[in-house]
């Protein structure tokens, strides 16, 4: 099982663009942002999610089993659902059309002291204790 199937979203492929960290997600729109709590930042992991189906997908994440967890130092912290429409932990209705693609992000607040040694960190997923792979952010 991969992790876009472990969510309840078929037919589609889930790759590692990039990783942010900073005071809130995004940084750019101060309407709906995440800010970092108290003695955090916020990390961003942004992903790519492609359709690769031969149809348009109608994409609704489920989270139920699953777990994401990013190790930052030397914590395991939890993903953070986000009301943000691309947070791949919480999507609704979103329509994909066949091989369209679309930005997504798993949030994750990490403390300060933290925070800056991100790159080379290990994001992993798992549900009902398997694995269900990792990405190592650079």
């Amino acid at each position: 099982t991969s992790l876009p199937e472990a969510l309840g979203l078929s037919g589609v492929t889930l790759t590692y663009k990039d990783y942010i960290t900073g005071n809130s997600y995004p940084v750019d729109d101060y309407i709906l942002s995440v800010p970092a709590q108290s003695g955090c930042k916020v990390v961003a992991v942004e992903l790519k999610l492609t359709n690769t189906g031969n149809s348009a997908a109608v994409l609704n994440s489920s989270t139920g089993s699953v777990s994401i967890k990013l190790i930052a130092g030397d914590k395991n912290v939890n993903s953070y659902a986000s009301m943000l429409k691309n947070d791949l932990t919480t999507l609704k209705n979103v329509s994909l059309s066949a091989g369209e693609s679309k930005d997504v992000v798993v949030l994750f607040q990490v403390k300060e002291s933290d925070a800056n040694s991100i790159a080379g960190s290990v994001m992993s997923a798992t549900s009902s204790g398997a694995s269900l792979g990792s990405i190592t952010l650079n």
